[in-house]
């Protein structure tokens, strides 16, 4: 199994991604958590795909400018980078990333600027 498909992380944010034969990801990205909009992804995944107790690595990042309009906001200019793997758990297929979000703005109500860490599933 491949990267390929619909993901949805822990706050509900939309990722529709596709992996080639040579590993690279394009796919697009719509946010629940503030930005509005769709936005393109970009990566690359080993293109030896994961079984059942060894995963697939798996890195990408967002280009943070919504390309079906939105309204604009302060995240625009930011920068994500997500890398992890994908694990082909019991119950359901997982993709397990550290997220670094570079905020070089701040989003009132949402984020001051900064580097900021999390873990998506």
């Amino acid at each position: 199994m491949t990267v390929t498909g619909q993901w949805v992380n822990s706050y509900g944010s939309l990722m529709d991604i596709t992996q080639d034969v040579d590993g690279l990801v394009t796919g697009t990205y719509s946010s629940t958590t503030g930005s509005t909009g769709n936005f393109n992804v970009l990566g690359y995944a080993n293109p030896t795909d994961a079984v059942v107790g060894s995963g697939q690595s798996v890195a990408l990042t967002v280009y943070w400018r919504s390309f079906s309009g939105g309204t604009p906001d302060a995240t625009w200019n930011w920068t994500p980078g997500l890398s992890g793997q994908l694990s082909l758990d019991a119950d359901s297929d997982r993709i397990y990333t550290m997220h670094t979000m570079d905020a070089t703005s701040e989003f009132v109500g949402l984020s001051p600027i900064g580097t900021f860490n999390d873990k998506l599933i």
